[in-house]
């Protein structure tokens, strides 16, 4: 098993990212739940350029930016915000769990237009990217997203190859992982 790097940690953030392989991410999941086949709660597959994840106090929001005219933006939200991204424009479906104490989340499947509504639902004002409360991955190739939700929250993989994974885990689960 690789061992997992340090990340760079937001102040007051409840998710942070660290690079690893595939194989590595995979096994540390799996540490995470504490099976050895775990299966992803959600796949999503389109070319996403970039990966946006917001540290609200809801729990965690990833905006998936596609590279395509488009104009949409894929990820998850905490169930208990979303009423802003209602509509027949969007698809909202649940965020089914890899454990059965799992929180609640949904899938989201939304226009670039409607995700000002969710940051602002999400934290009551709009926040700018790439600062403290909405770090981002990008790549000049593309991403597909594994999405796991565990207990201690959702743990993304933003994976560009399988050498580069993006792996976007609440702050303190390396810690909860080295406990186990």
């Amino acid at each position: 098993m690789s061992t997992i790097t340090a990340a760079a940690i937001a102040p007051e953030a409840g998710h942070t990212h660290e690079a690893m392989r595939l194989d590595a991410f995979r096994a540390y999941v799996s540490n995470i739940v504490g099976r050895k086949k775990v299966r992803p709660s959600v796949c999503l597959y389109a070319r996403y350029y970039s990966v946006e994840y917001l540290n609200a106090p809801s729990g965690l929001v990833i905006l998936a930016h596609q590279d395509s005219d488009d104009a949409q933006v894929d990820g998850i939200h905490p169930a208990a915000i979303g009423k802003s991204v209602d509509n027949f424009r969007n698809i909202v479906e649940p965020l089914k769990g890899t454990s059965t104490d799992a929180p609640a989340y949904n899938v989201h499947y939304i226009t670039r237009r409607s995700q000002g509504g969710l940051v602002r639902e999400a934290f009551g004002r709009m926040i700018q990217q790439g600062g403290p409360e909405a770090p981002h991955v990008s790549t000049d190739k593309s991403f597909y997203l594994e999405i796991y939700n565990t207990r201690i929250g959702p743990i993304v993989g933003a994976v560009e190859s399988f050498e580069t994974v993006y792996v976007i885990r609440p702050a303190d689960a390396l810690i909860l992982q080295k406990a186990a």
